[in-house]
């Protein structure tokens, strides 16, 4: 759904009985349309559907299964521009990723992607998942919040990054958002010293053999580490952190590895940190 000679927009009907099947080989959706202009797609059989150019969410809501999909990947070029308004499907949808750019989108659905990935950003969770699997990189760009109720997942037995794109950055992560990993590989939250991460939120460090970098993290939420390696540290060099002392909050329970090697001041330790051996 493209307009050959540059960028178009286009409609599809909602009519039952009409609109667009597709059993088999691939649909693209391209141009610049509104969610509201989705109409029937009906979906089934090995028939695959991906965004590649950019869909508005120009309802308060819009629930990708209600249009007939049953997946949807985001390719190259593709984006999701909200103004904070709802993405959302049934459960067993897949919402995947390789290349595509979320942009002041609430999720209401889970996001699984494996490649090069903008996300800028998904300001909202609306109780869902975001997956970063192995080799995959989020990155997100300007000042922006990652905020609502949701999951943040580092996946895989491969390097999985987060961190800013362009010129100096801060994320926010709210205070109800989770972080947690699967798998052996490396999970890195906070690549550059010029990056920094207010994290409200909870970490939950629990899988054996799995490292985290955390750079550039202003920790005023709860880091729980049970098992593997919590590095506090700039993967790209030199950067610091700092640790609330604020009672229940910052390091509670620690029974793997803790290691601190961006450190600005020696001091910082002694007096912004509270932890407590695991029970």
């Amino acid at each position: 759904m493209d307009t050959y000679s540059g960028t178009g927009n286009w409609s599809n009907t909602s009519t039952a009985l009409k609109g667009i099947a597709i059993s088999g080989g691939a649909l693209v959706l391209d141009d610049s349309f509104n969610a509201s202009a989705l109409g029937n797609i009906t979906q089934s059989g090995s028939g695959t559907v991906s965004l590649g150019g950019t869909l508005i969410l120009d309802q308060a809501s819009t629930n990708l299964s209600s249009a007939g999909l049953t997946a949807l990947d985001l390719g190259s070029g593709a984006i999701i521009t909200g103004g904070g308004n709802t993405l959302t499907a049934d459960a067993v949808f897949a919402l995947t990723s390789s290349a595509g750019t979320l942009n002041n989108v609430t999720l209401g659905t889970n996001l699984a992607h494996g490649q090069h990935h903008y996300c800028r950003w998904v300001d909202a969770f609306g109780g869902s998942t975001v997956t970063i699997n192995s080799g995959a990189v989020l990155l997100y760009s300007g000042t922006q919040t990652l905020g609502g109720t949701g999951n943040l997942v580092f996946a895989g037995a491969s390097n999985s990054w987060l961190y800013r794109s362009g010129a100096a950055a801060t994320l926010t992560v709210g205070p109800n958002v989770t972080v947690s990993g699967t798998g052996t590989g490396t999970a890195t939250f906070g690549y550059y010293n010029d990056e920094v991460i207010n994290f409200q939120g909870t970490l939950n460090a629990n899988v054996t053999g799995k490292t985290w970098y955390l750079g550039g993290f202003n920790n005023t939420g709860k880091i729980n580490v049970s098992a593997g390696t919590v590095r506090m540290d700039t993967y790209s060099g030199t950067g610091n952190w700092s640790n609330t002392s604020t009672a229940l909050k910052g390091s509670p329970s620690v029974a793997g590895h803790w290691c601190w090697t961006t450190v600005s001041t020696p001091a910082r330790w002694a007096t912004s940190h509270k932890v407590a051996a695991a029970q």
